[in-house]
């Protein structure tokens, strides 16, 4: 095993002119009525009985409070700091905390499942450049992919999802620089912030909320509920605790076509000699061929006769694309297709058409529970000492069902595409699918069943002493971790070589009238087993068992000086610790692939209705059979199934260690006392200190006696050129 270490160190100068103000002094002169310019007559002082204009004090409470006290903390601040603090954020009628950010300016949302809010952006850069502070400590949270296709986060990406606003009482974004905030977010710094005791106004407070939300597709209505308590015990220490529960299931249908693509990308290439050239020239045939078919003049079969995958016929012949899958393609359309050469100037290639086209069916059920729990301790103005801690818990169970055209997105390697047989088609002036019609189309039923849990924790210790008007002393300790468990088990189940599969966009260029030429709701119609020697597939079967860890560690400590009337020295370091672990299991390879089902155990015994897709989208679509994921685990046993990783080179083995060190000293001005006009800023220089250790695992041969062809070994790897390194 070798150990590589990278260590970065840097000096970081900054500085910020918050506002330039020039203030020019006026006088008035007010000439009395009737009076001359020139009179040198002052008015009369008021009599002792003329009316005085009565003082009134205006207090401001509520949500223009929230907005006017945003407003001064965004007034007050050198740097660009955007703010939303807490008699908003319980009013919004946002999912989770993703929703609340939306409403600072300069911040954009990406939404994930349900159309929840999950991402945000600032000034356009990805959520990965956006580092996120939880009561002054760096946190990061975790979920899983958003669809069927979505991998698990491995990255610093924060997703708010896993976090409900009601917990927090002010979210701040920092959009620029300052010598006293630790660097690495080219997007902003987003603070947040729990409740304190002593920042409610009453030394007793208890708040609750209940609200529903009904899906009008899932017919279900989904609890929300929030409630804080605040209790102060005189007038130096005080308890507060939040916790926030919402569950929410949720139904989504969707027509997906995953990409559009030219014909001849998975189309299967054949020589052909054209008229007046002496040597064959490779063209991309992309479907299967018309019997007795000629392009340009020159008779062509794809695929050939005898083709083979793998060295097994396929069964192509000059009647016939596969074994019982006969030549049905139209030369009409044919010829139509080869005529299209599009921009590229290929054959076909002004024909696009989907990869995938296929309805799809997602079902959630989401369970959310977060809570803090702070005491502080005051006793005096100039002592304030808080433990602050923080929990939440995201939980999803998600099942996900789609019927793909599968041979669409296929070569002729998985007797695909090539082995279709194109009977009519139409497309528009830029090569975008009218209509069209096929034999010999490969259908998959796709089932994932995904079960994960975010669970994020943190305790902090939170003080600020002041020993004078002038000085002060602040920081923090303080440990988080993020935990990740996820649980994904994909089936499917494939219906081969079947006829007059349609595709029609005339009706509605956005959702496609798709016929299959089959009765999807049979699930005799499917099947489940083995590849097939000729490389027809019978199914597919995959499963993941993953668990991410970050533990963060965090010590800080700065002090304040007001060294003159308008000039404050601050001087501090933080020190820093993060370590993220990564393990996944897989199948076994003997397991991997699908085995024959177990006697007596028929396709019905293990499958489910996918409903409502007819229903939502349009009448366009049809239901169709899926695997049920328990009847599945039952059926097959699948407790009994086994699980690797290093030890067969699948799955993932890995982590990193940071060490992270710096120190700042800043000045901040104001000379709005001392100048005649106002001048604000601060400028600084700022050290830092970065040690990264990183390991993966690489690909050896098995050694001897080993169960696997393949396993890996743990090394350690150069931060310089990546973070893992993988297989």
């Amino acid at each position: 095993m070798r150990r590589d270490r990278f260590n970065r160190r840097g000096l970081l100068v900054s500085a910020s002119l918050a506002s330039l103000l020039a203030a020019a002094s006026a006088q008035g002169q007010t000439t009395p009525p009737g009076g001359t310019g020139g009179d040198p007559q002052a008015a009369e002082p008021a009599g002792p009985d003329a009316q005085q204009p009565q003082e009134q004090e205006i207090v401001v409470q509520g949500f223009r409070a929230s907005l006017d006290n945003a407003l001064n903390l965004k007034r007050e601040e050198t740097a660009a700091v955007d703010s939303i603090v807490a008699e908003d954020i319980g009013k919004f009628p946002d999912s989770n905390l993703a929703e609340s950010m939306q409403r600072i300016p300069g911040v954009a949302l990406s939404r994930g499942d349900g159309g929840e809010g999950r991402n945000i952006s600032v000034r356009g850069l990805g959520a990965q450049f956006t580092r996120v502070r939880i009561n002054g400590m760096e946190g990061v949270s975790q979920v899983s992919g958003s669809d069927i296709r979505g991998g698990v986060a491995t990255g610093r990406s924060f997703d708010f999802v896993t976090f409900p606003t009601e917990i927090f009482s002010s979210l701040a974004v920092r959009k620029t620089l300052s010598a006293d905030v630790e660097e690495g977010s080219l997007g902003a710094t987003v603070d947040l912030r729990a409740p304190k005791p002593f920042d409610q106004k009453k030394d007793f407070v208890l708040s609750a909320t209940a609200r529903g939300i009904y899906n009008d597709i899932s017919k279900k209505a989904d609890p929300r509920l929030s409630a804080l308590v605040s209790k102060k015990f005189g007038d130096t220490f005080g308890v507060l605790a939040s916790v926030a529960y919402s569950k929410r299931h949720i139904d989504e249908y969707a027509y997906s076509a995953v990409d559009i693509l030219p014909t001849y990308v998975a189309g299967q290439s054949r020589p052909v000699t054209l008229p007046g050239a002496t040597t064959p020239t490779n063209i991309i045939f992309p479907f299967c061929t018309p019997v007795g078919y000629t392009y340009q003049g020159v008779a062509v079969t794809s695929p050939a006769p005898g083709y083979a995958n793998s060295g097994v016929s396929v069964g192509a012949d000059a009647a016939n694309c596969s074994t019982g899958n006969p030549r049905t393609s139209t030369a009409a359309a044919y010829d139509y297709i080869m005529s299209r050469t599009g921009v590229s100037g290929r054959p076909g290639g002004g024909v696009f058409l989907p990869r995938l086209p296929r309805p799809v069916k997602g079902s959630q059920n989401q369970e959310r529970l977060a809570g803090s729990l702070t005491l502080q301790w005051k006793p005096s103005d100039n002592t304030d000492i808080s433990i602050d801690s923080l929990y939440s818990r995201f939980k999803v169970n998600r099942l996900d069902t789609m019927l793909d055209a599968r041979s669409m997105g296929r070569t002729a390697s998985n007797n695909g595409q090539p082995m279709m047989s194109i009977r009519d088609i139409e497309v528009d002036d830029n090569g975008s699918l009218i209509h069209g019609l096929w034999d010999g189309v490969d259908l998959r039923s796709e089932m994932q069943d995904e079960h994960f849990t975010s669970t994020f924790r943190q305790v902090n210790l939170n003080f600020d002493q002041r020993f004078s008007d002038s000085f002060r002393i602040y920081g923090l300790a303080g440990i988080n971790d993020s935990r990740l468990h996820v649980n994904r088990l994909q089936v499917a189940i494939d219906s081969n070589d079947t006829d007059n599969f349609s595709i029609d966009f005339r009706d509605d260029p956005n959702l496609p009238k798709i016929d299959y030429g089959i009765d999807l709701t049979n699930p005799a119609n499917f099947l489940y087993g083995p590849p097939l020697a000729d490389g027809s597939q019978r199914g597919q079967i995959s499963n993941f068992i993953r668990d991410n860890t970050i533990v963060s560690k965090t010590f800080e400590l700065n002090s304040e000086w007001k060294a003159a009337p308008g000039f404050t020295v601050q001087v501090g370091g933080q020190y820093r610790t993060n370590k993220y672990t990564a393990r996944e299991r897989q199948l076994i390879p003997s397991q991997s692939l699908p085995l024959t089902l177990p006697a007596g155990v028929s396709m019905a015994d293990i499958t489910f209705l996918t409903s409502g897709i007819g229903k939502n989208l349009g009448g366009n679509m049809q239901d169709f059979v899926a695997i049920d994921p328990d009847k599945f685990r039952s059926a097959v046993n699948f407790d009994s199934f086994q699980y690797c990783s290093v030890e067969c080179a699948k799955g993932t083995y890995g982590g990193v260690s940071e060490k992270y060190s710096s120190g700042y000293l800043m000045v901040k001005f104001n000379t709005e006392e001392t100048l005649p006009f106002t001048l604000r800023g601060d400028a600084g220089v700022r050290y830092v200190h970065t040690s990264l250790d990183t390991y993966g695992p690489i690909p050896t041969a098995a050694p001897t006696g080993a169960p696997y062809p393949l396993s890996t070994s743990s090394r350690r790897c150069s931060a310089r050129t990546r973070i893992f390194c993988r297989r």
